[in-house]
């Protein structure tokens, strides 16, 4: 609220400097109807400002001056020397009061009837009240023409000076220390060519330094708290509450997040909006709530925070949910997507058509939502400026919508690129992943002019900068490309085929001349560390002009062929792996939770069960082979059924794979679910064995309380807390606390005793017993307390043993 009320105060200010010329002049010709307006206007904001901020006396003086010169306006009134006078004095009396809130003191005493007073039309007002207005307008005069007044407003003021300027001023000032910097990049270029030269390093490191704070502090100008934007909505939620008939508390956190002034005007529509759509679809009505067992009163949540150069918002709510089953219903009755389509579509898809232009589930149309304009406009304007928007949402539980932004427009993330000789930036926000054309993990085709790239399993658009930007052929072969996978903020993917990388890291973001602008591929420009300006690329504008955005987010299904292929794929997706007998196998992806490496020393094959370390859990272990194996390290797919975990050890780990539905059944070999076949003519077709998961989490799953950790005792003891228990715990134990009444095994020093325990009855706990120096004296069985291997191989063996190390 301070920062608001120091708005106030300077706006308030500003007004009045602006407007200090018209008073004089309507002073001279209470007719003219111009300056009465401006005079006008500057009551009115000022009533205005005066009932947020509880400044009732300045709200009074206010409101009066405003309805005397309204019945001016409206020539109920003519205005005269004596009502000039008046409002002349009534608007030196707050400037008084805003200079009295500025230096923190108290509003000057009454007077304020008086004044008053003086505005009343000819036969009412009284002559003391006329004096009174002369008087103290007047007397203000002279104060503010002599030292002495000058001299207290400077001595009373306790708090910041401010100043307010131009955003373009800024905007200049940046930009020139942004050049400077630069300049300070290629001298440190071309003084490391020279080599080292202490005469200049030293000032030269000031120098860096000196930059690097003005420019942060100058970037912090620009900034402002989201708070000021927070601030509304308090408001906006009970108006719309009390339209709707319902109760809903707003939780507003995370205010202290400084935002680039530019940016907070972007997403504030975007907020309103959701905001609006949450209180009067998602958030349900009491009687509703009520029946539903949820409390009576609905909850928004709002929440900011910095994540990296990006900020996070999130608005979430405990209302209904989106039900997909409602939006992909809609979508087919206003032919946004055919049923074959809607068959295909899993839920995050269906959640995305919340975005597309004119999508509303909505029965009727209000003054609040329902005409089909919103989300898809909130989704464009984010991704103008680089932010993206995602939904989340559970029937019955509520829906969360996260906006990521730009901490500022001024200075971004970005990737320098290469092609046909020329360098180009692209906004790190945008890139989703680097991979080289000459990967196995790409598939290139061509359907008619376009060109296609399947990775991941995933066909995209691929486009190649050159012919976007209209440059000369690339003497790169298409072999030696570099794919830069690209993600637009509705989800879209492709690919943009570039000569090469140079480097990455932040970049000043500076305006182009509006002829090149119009081209519709560049963002703007900037100048790298050696001084070389490159333009940086317009992502969005780029897919949008080369018609590569679906209508519908990328997951959503086009045609009837993707159908028939989705079809074709809904057996599921596979892993390829080669086991330790050299045959192909696979297992389904939905089980595969990782692909780990461990170092053989984290197996464990006690009994008949192997068992091996991984991430302090114990896990069972599957696919070994029984006899010992001449590996360092092993690789393993960690599988998941949702309720238990199991590792499985494989030889080399080859790719992901579709299923199609010509599974061929198995009955007579356990744990192989059917028969596949892979590969195509071209390559050689090959039979491969996909295992059955529920067989083998059946034979080899340890259920969640069965798999629980060991418990180890250790000593007492500083050391033992900071470096013992540590080791212990990524060995898979969990260390013992004195609620424990038994442990599995204990660890104890060289000369100190067990503790004594039931009389007439022996402890049967493994023990492990440590000494503190490097080697052991005589017959000793100890293991030295700093020999992290030994240590493991004793607890390893104490569990199989039953008894103290060996």
């Amino acid at each position: 609220m301070d920062d608001l009320l120091a708005d106030f105060v300077a706006e308030t200010r500003e007004m009045l400097e602006a407007s200090a010329g018209e008073i004089v002049a309507w002073e001279a010709n209470p007719a003219d109807s111009a300056r009465l307006d401006t005079i006008f206007r500057f009551v009115h904001t000022v009533k205005g400002n005066c009932g947020f901020f509880d400044l009732p006396r300045l709200a009074t003086l206010s409101h009066a001056a405003e309805d005397a010169l309204s019945d001016c306006r409206s020539g109920k009134r003519q205005p005269d020397q004596r009502l000039v006078t008046a409002v002349l004095a009534i608007i030196d009396r707050i400037v008084v009061m805003v200079d009295a809130i500025d230096a923190g003191e108290d509003l000057p005493n009454g007077g304020d009837e008086a004044l008053i007073a003086a505005l009343e039309a000819d036969g009412v007002q009284n002559a003391d009240a006329t004096a009174a207005a002369n008087t103290f307008s007047q007397s203000n005069t002279a104060e503010d023409k002599g030292p002495a007044q000058n001299t207290k407003r400077a001595d009373g003021v306790g708090g910041q000076r401010s100043i307010r300027l131009p955003v373009d001023l800024l905007d200049r000032v940046m930009s020139g220390v942004s050049d400077m910097v630069l300049a300070r990049n290629d001298l440190a270029h071309r003084l490391r060519q020279a080599g080292t030269q202490p005469m200049i390093d030293g000032p030269f490191e000031r120098l860096t330094a000196i930059l690097s704070d003005v420019r942060d502090a100058i970037t912090r100008m620009r900034m402002q708290r989201i708070e000021t934007l927070f601030n509304a909505f308090p408001r906006l939620v009970r108006d719309l509450s009390n339209d709707l008939g319902k109760q809903v508390m707003i939780d507003l956190e995370g205010g202290d997040v400084e935002l680039d002034r530019e940016m907070i005007e972007t997403i504030r529509d975007p907020l309103t909006h959701i905001i609006r759509n949450s209180i009067d679809h998602g958030i349900e009505p009491p009687s509703e709530r009520l029946s539903l067992g949820k409390p009576e009163i609905g909850f928004l949540s709002i929440t900011a925070r910095q994540s990296g150069n990006m900020i996070l918002v999130v608005v979430s709510d405990d209302g209904r949910g989106l039900c997909e089953d409602n939006i992909a219903d809609k979508a087919v009755a206003t032919g946004l997507i055919t049923k074959a389509q809607r068959a295909a579509m899993n839920r995050d898809a269906i959640l995305q058509l919340v975005f597309q232009p004119g999508f509303s589930t909505a029965e009727t149309v209000s003054n609040i939502s329902g005409r089909g304009v919103g989300l898809d406009v909130v989704r464009q304007n984010l991704g103008r400026v680089g932010g993206t928007i995602s939904v989340k949402s559970t029937k019955g539980v509520g829906s969360q919508f996260t906006l990521q932004i730009p901490l500022t427009l001024s200075i971004i993330a970005g990737l320098t690129v290469e092609t046909s000789g020329q360098r180009f930036a692209i906004p790190q926000s945008y890139i989703d992943e680097i991979i080289h054309s000459s990967s196995k993990a790409l598939d290139f085709t061509r359907v008619g002019e376009t060109a296609l790239v399947t990775f991941r399993g995933k066909r995209v658009p691929c486009l190649h900068l050159h012919k976007v930007l209209g440059l000369p052929p690339s003497t790169v072969a298409e072999s030696e490309h570099t794919m830069v996978m690209l993600r637009l903020a509705n989800g879209d993917l492709f690919a943009l085929a570039v000569d090469g990388i140079h480097s990455h890291g932040d970049i000043v973001v500076k305006p182009l001349a509006p002829a090149v602008m119009k081209a519709g591929v560049y963002a703007g420009s900037t100048l790298l560390d050696d001084g070389q300006p490159v333009l940086l690329l317009d992502v969005t504008n780029i897919a949008s002009e080369q018609k590569i955005t679906s209508d519908l987010s990328s997951s959503v299904l086009q045609s009837e062929g993707d159908f028939a292929e989705a079809q074709l794929g809904q057996a599921g997706r596979a892993m390829l792996f080669k086991d330790f007998e050299g045959r192909r196998c696979a297992v389904r992806l939905e089980l595969v939770q990782r692909i780990e490496t461990i170092a053989m020393d984290a197996v464990d094959r006690t009994g008949t069960q192997m068992r091996a370390i991984l991430d302090g859990q114990i896990l069972p272990l599957a696919g070994l082979p029984k006899d010992p194996i001449e590996l360092q390290k092993l690789r393993l797919l960690h599988l998941n059924d949702g309720t238990m975990q199991l590792l499985y050890a494989v030889r080399a780990v080859e790719e992901a794979i579709d299923l199609s539905g010509d599974l061929k059944p198995v009955r007579d070999e356990q744990s192989v679910e059917a028969v596949i076949l892979v590969g195509d003519k071209a390559t050689g077709e090959k039979t491969v064995r996909l295992l059955d998961g529920h067989d083998l989490f059946a034979r080899f799953g340890e259920a969640p309380e069965s798999a629980a950790k060991p418990v180890c005792r250790i000593p007492d003891g500083d050391w033992a807390r900071t470096v013992l228990a540590p080791l212990v715990v990524s060995a898979g134990y969990d260390v013992a606390s004195d609620s424990d009444a038994v442990e599995d095994v204990a660890i104890y020093f060289e000369d100190q005793a067990e503790p004594s325990g039931d009389p007439g009855t022996a402890s049967t706990t493994p023990v492990v017993r440590l000494r503190d120096a490097p080697e052991a004296s005589g017959d000793a069985d100890t293991v030295y307390k700093y020999d992290r291997e030994g240590l493991i191989k004793a607890l390893r063996k104490v569990r199989r043993a039953g008894g103290t190390a060996t």
